[in-house]
């Protein structure tokens, strides 16, 4: 006799097998679970042990009613080799169901792939646990909020960790390292050094596409910067190019696209690799390019002038090239400490016989303790090749200069083997030269940044230091350094004075300024001019800057009525002629560029940020702000070029000279993109990863991008 049964599920949370008949409850068991609940495998059974009789109750709702199984109480079914064999309803696979076999074929099989409802297991919703999440600032307090095991979370923040924190990849098998990853979360697979080679490989290309789709749009406009170096484990050439951008949203953004092997520094290599980098990035609109003062940048950038169109977009690319404002600081400061001091030589020379032996910094130390200061400062040497150094060391002889007249008393031998002890006239001639050092440290520090517009404050800062009352006193050489390359008007790169015309708060008032100071003080006074002859001077000097930039500015306006009259797509000469009337802006009294001017300046104030405004006052001058969005992220400085050295210099080091130069490039181009903080963690870990293959990925990847119709097409000849 063969029955009809059928699993219920009810509101209340029984479970039972009903019959025309009865209503059997069935416990919970591991097997009924998975194979009712889930509905895919149908059996034959041959008996039902009910636990009791239970008869429906009226607060049980049935809200699922689905035919499961078919009980056949004939030892009729599904066999194979003698043995019982489950069905599935969807596939027709056929599984082990004998009382012996357990549930491990069933709980494989479902679900279903066939299953219409089918989710793969790594989809399905997790539970999620509470975690207390703590402020990495160390301020505040912490929050509460819900975790779930997540492996591509754990796969990214592990990429981020080796790339960061320049970790070697050997590393992720380190024992303890993997032991403190089974103890945070034992679910955890940690890769092999390999497969993490592969995947910050994969993450890198990932990055770059993204990045040159946006570098490569036609509205896009990018600044770079580039400088090369020889890295002293390898004795290889590096050439690192980094692009400096203003997004939409007026956030300012630096990228370093380009850390290869170059092989010399002359202008020929230094061309062609550029023309390469730009070229394999797609990139088609290259405002400027910042270098140092090497004669092989200049020939360099001079054919590159040639090679890319849009280089001559204002006054056919004679202001493309931008030099570096610290390199030239860097120059007149050591053109002025090339003279001869007795005053620091003799103060110099009491800091090395000092340093020369332990006894004497002992009791150089003791003597600091009986003086009482509260520098915790020591005496340090200097370096011949960095001028702040000097400056560094003078500042602190100043400061322990009561400690030297001390030391005289307790050491025999300082007046024997010292030519000249310091004085205290020498202390005070080293605390001027320290005060005129200060002034170009601070200007070195204040243009180093990269993360925030500077083209704006370069005419201030170049006048500042000309104008400075201890300049004039100082060499010879000094002033002949800075004459080279700031001293004539007509000289200065035309975007610094669009820059400073473009800052709401100075505008052509502080062109006209720095104008009239210079003219006074390059006056003799066989040579003064009258008031009204100076004034007229410089409104005419101010009236040519002015007039140049409206150069620029109907340029601007050209290439947004082209693309404006782009959008238009149709057949009807009479519209394109009305179009191309009104876009041309004939019919204008007034340009936005005159507007922009004759609107009175702002208030300046330190805490004043140029990008806020510009992107609260772009409705009213569109094509200004584009002009002041292009301008303004020009850089006056290859720090942030130079920095890329100092990382290259640690991933580099004498235990990971085996890596491929792709994957050198990977890592220090991931860093820069990703990093979050400049703190880096160096390790002896030996690893020497032979990674030609993931090399070869990476090219072979970079090609497929540039395949697919970014390039630019330049000619590299």
């Amino acid at each position: 006799m063969t029955k009809n049964w059928s699993i219920w599920l009810y509101s209340s949370g029984h479970t039972a097998i009903r019959s025309t008949q009865k209503t059997f409850p069935i416990a919970y068991s591991h097997m009924l679970r998975r194979v009712w609940l889930y509905g895919s495998i149908r059996t034959s059974v041959t008996s039902v042990q009910p636990y009791a009789y239970m008869p429906e109750r009226e607060d049980d709702t049935i809200v699922q009613a689905t035919p499961m199984i078919n009980v056949d109480e004939s030892d009729s079914g599904v066999k194979k080799n003698g043995l019982r064999r489950a069905l599935c309803k969807f596939c027709n696979k056929t599984l082990a169901a004998d009382g012996a076999s357990g549930t491990s074929s069933l709980r494989r099989h479902n679900p279903c792939p066939s299953n219409p409802n089918y989710v793969p297991k790594t989809e399905v919703q997790q539970q999620t646990h509470l975690e207390f999440k703590k402020n990495l600032s160390g301020e505040g307090t912490s929050s509460l909020q819900t975790w779930k095991h997540d492996e591509s979370r754990i796969k990214k923040a592990l990429i981020n960790m080796f790339v960061v924190t320049e970790l070697p990849f050997k590393f992720v098998e380190h024992e303890v390292f993997v032991e403190y990853s089974k103890a945070c979360n034992g679910r955890v697979v940690l890769p092999s050094r390999h497969k993490l080679s592969r995947d910050v490989s994969n993450y890198y290309l990932d990055e770059r596409n993204k990045l040159a789709t946006y570098l490569a749009k036609p509205t896009t406009t990018v600044h770079l910067t580039t400088d090369t170096w020889t890295s002293s484990c390898k004795k290889t050439n590096y050439m690192v190019v980094t692009a400096h951008f203003i997004d939409d949203e007026w956030n300012m953004h630096k990228r370093i696209i380009n850390f290869r092997p170059i092989n010399s520094h002359k202008s020929v290599d230094i061309s062609i690799n550029l023309l390469k980098c730009i070229g394999g990035w797609g990139i088609k609109n290259v405002m400027t390019m910042t270098v140092d003062n090497a004669p092989s940048n200049d020939k360099a950038l001079n054919h590159l002038i040639k090679k890319l169109p849009n280089a001559k977009i204002y006054d056919e690319g004679k202001h493309f090239h931008i030099r570096c404002m610290a390199h030239i600081l860097n120059l007149i400061v050591r053109e002025g400490l090339k003279e001869k001091n007795y005053h620091v030589e003799s103060v110099a020379n009491a800091v090395k016989y000092i340093r020369y032996s332990s006894q004497r910094i002992n009791n150089f130390k003791r003597c600091m303790e009986e003086v009482n200061l509260e520098s915790k400062k020591f005496l340090c040497s200097e370096c011949p090749t960095r001028w702040n150094s000097k400056h560094d060391m003078l500042k602190i002889l100043c400061e322990l200069r009561e400690v030297f007249f001390k030391y005289e008393l307790v050491d025999d031998c300082y007046y024997r083997d010292l030519e000249r002890v310091p004085e205290h006239s020498d202390f005070g001639v080293c605390e001027g030269i320290v005060e005129f050092l200060e002034k170009f440290k601070a200007k070195t520090e204040l243009i180093s940044s990269s993360s925030k517009p500077l083209a704006h404050l370069l005419y201030r800062e170049i006048l500042d230091g000309r104008l400075y009352p201890s300049f004039v006193i100082w060499v010879d050489d000094m002033v002949k350094k800075y004459n080279k390359y700031w001293g004539k008007f007509d000289e200065l790169n035309d975007y610094m004075y669009f820059a400073t015309i473009l800052d709401p708060t100075m505008k052509q008032n502080l062109v006209s300024y720095g104008f009239k100071k210079m003219l006074e003080y390059n006056m003799s006074s066989e040579s003064s001019l009258s008031d009204d002859d100076l004034n007229a001077m410089v409104r005419e000097m101010l009236k040519e800057v002015v007039n140049r930039m409206g150069v620029l500015f109907q340029t601007y306006k050209t290439n947004k009525n082209q693309q404006s009259c782009k959008s238009y797509v149709g057949d009807n000469a009479f519209l394109d002629d009305f179009l191309n009337l009104e876009d041309s802006g004939s019919i204008e009294l007034d340009t936005e560029l005159t507007r922009y001017l004759n609107e009175p300046r702002i208030r300046f104030t330190s805490d004043f940020d140029i990008l806020d405004w510009w992107k609260l006052n772009a409705p009213r001058f569109p094509i200004v702000a584009r002009m002041a969005k292009d301008i303004l992220a020009i850089q006056i400085t290859t720090v942030a070029s130079e920095s890329a050295f100092s990382t290259g210099g640690r991933v580099l080091d004498p235990y990971r000279t085996n890596l491929s130069y792709a994957l050198v490039e990977a890592l220090i181009c991931t860093q820069d993109w990703v990093r979050k903080s400049k703190k880096a963690i160096i390790d002896d870990i030996d690893d020497l990863l032979n990674d030609d293959d993931v090399a070869k990925d990476i090219d072979e990847g970079i090609a497929k991008q540039n395949a697919k119709g970014k390039g630019m097409g330049l000619s590299q000849d």
